[in-house]
């Protein structure tokens, strides 16, 4: 069998093993529940005016109306929610295999490390109670689809009609997940040639301006502001519940009434204090991995265009900075983090960078020589695993617990 024949039975090898894992990560993590703010939000529709996140509701009503099943219940919602976790998945493994087939065979080794460590923190992530059926995974499966089209380079066009779907589903796109097509975007704007140019400059162009206008109508001009409005959301959001009574105040409170909801939260800001920087300590190793990466990456360039590129790469988590600092869900931020950083580079790998392969060389070579610390950084993963939302982990949450009992202001 040739090197070639070889590389590729091992990428099928792979797949299957990595299969086996998402598999194993269902059945260790999925929680069988669905807590009340990923139901709440599919009492919103567009019956009640153009509002920030009507179409999930919408599309749900929709369903409702053309399948002999009730739709509109706990248990419908949690049927739609197993699909959309499952073409999750679908799309994932797409991703992963078009980065492993358009990056070089002397990488396939490399990617497959990369790809193996991104899952570690993917795969259980919709799983959990806070987190299954959640609207982010509609999101990152739409920013990582727009990212398969860019890296295939045909049907790009469909990534402005995809974008203006996420944020109908949540405008929170604009600050979570975008930052990934973006940088994508630029990266093409920056290295392709000049007969190319011009195309990714308008895709870049337009999507950024229609996501941007989008975001500024939900967030000053979608408020309904109606009493009546209010009380019928609330009445629909308690029959889409568990039990008939719960449902999400916050929300309910900033969408449909325009209210600022973040001294509401101070509660659980008082938790991100608190596990924020237990969780940098924690999380230490692989920050110092990945920004030992990136910094190599930028320094050793030297190409300038090239070095502008990377220099946008690092910068595109910064549109996370608004959520941290007035939202409380840092457990789905410092995901969002990691699956920005690694998929960029996987992303990076499949685009031929020349750069970013001799960096990924020379820190899987560093790895490599220190096998110890390869495993232990593989198993110490883990620990970190699922990232809930307002509770970084399951570990942070038990660190804020020992320490919150020695402080005068008792949160949450």
């Amino acid at each position: 069998m040739t090197m070639h024949g070889e590389e590729k039975k091992e990428n099928r090898i792979f797949f299957i093993l990595l299969g086996m894992f998402a598999v194993v990560c269902v059945l260790r993590y999925y929680d069988h529940f669905i807590v009340s703010v990923n139901t709440t939000v599919f009492a919103f529709s567009y019956e009640l005016g153009f509002i920030s996140r009507g179409l999930p509701g919408t599309a749900l009503r929709v369903l409702n109306s053309l399948l002999p099943y009730d739709f509109m219940s706990y248990d419908g919602i949690g049927l739609v929610s197993k699909a959309v976790t499952f073409l999750f998945f679908v799309i994932l493994f797409w991703f992963y295999a078009v980065c492993l087939k358009k990056c070089t065979e002397r990488m396939y080794k490399e990617a497959r490390y990369l790809i193996l460590f991104l899952s570690i923190f993917t795969f259980p992530m919709f799983l959990s109670a806070e987190n299954f059926g959640r609207l982010d995974v509609y999101l990152l499966s739409i920013v990582i689809l727009s990212c398969i089209l860019v890296l295939y380079e045909k049907w790009e066009w469909l990534i402005v009609p995809l974008s203006v779907v996420a944020m109908l589903i949540h405008p929170g796109y604009v600050f979570m997940d975008i930052n990934l097509l973006l940088v994508l975007l630029l990266y093409k704007v920056l290295s392709v040639p000049r007969e190319k140019r011009k195309k990714y400059i308008v895709l870049l162009a337009v999507t950024f301006l229609v996501v941007s206008v989008l975001f500024l109508y939900f967030e000053f001009f979608s408020h309904p502001q109606d009493t009546e409005i209010y009380e019928e959301i609330v009445a629909t959001a308690k029959s889409l519940s568990d039990n008939g009574q719960n449902y999400h105040d916050h929300l309910i409170n900033h969408d449909i009434l325009g209210q600022n909801v973040f001294w509401d939260e101070w509660d659980w800001h008082i938790v991100n204090f608190i596990e924020f920087p237990i969780f940098l300590i924690l999380f230490s190793p692989y920050i110092y991995l990945i920004g030992r990466f990136y910094w190599n990456l930028i320094k050793k360039e030297q190409e300038r265009t090239r070095r502008f590129a990377y220099i946008f790469i690092v910068m595109g988590a910064g549109t996370l900075l608004p959520e941290m600092v007035l939202k409380t869900d840092y457990g789905r931020y410092m995901f969002a983090l990691i699956f920005y950083y690694i998929a960029c580079v996987l992303i990076l790998l499949a685009l031929g960078d020349e750069g970013a392969t001799m960096r990924v060389k020379e820190l899987t070579g560093f790895l490599r020589n220190n096998m110890t610390l390869s495993i232990f950084l593989i198993m110490y993963a883990f620990l970190f695993v699922p990232f809930r939302d307002f509770h970084i982990s399951d570990v942070l949450e038990e660190f804020y617990d020992m320490i919150i009992i020695y402080l005068p202001y008792r949160a949450l």
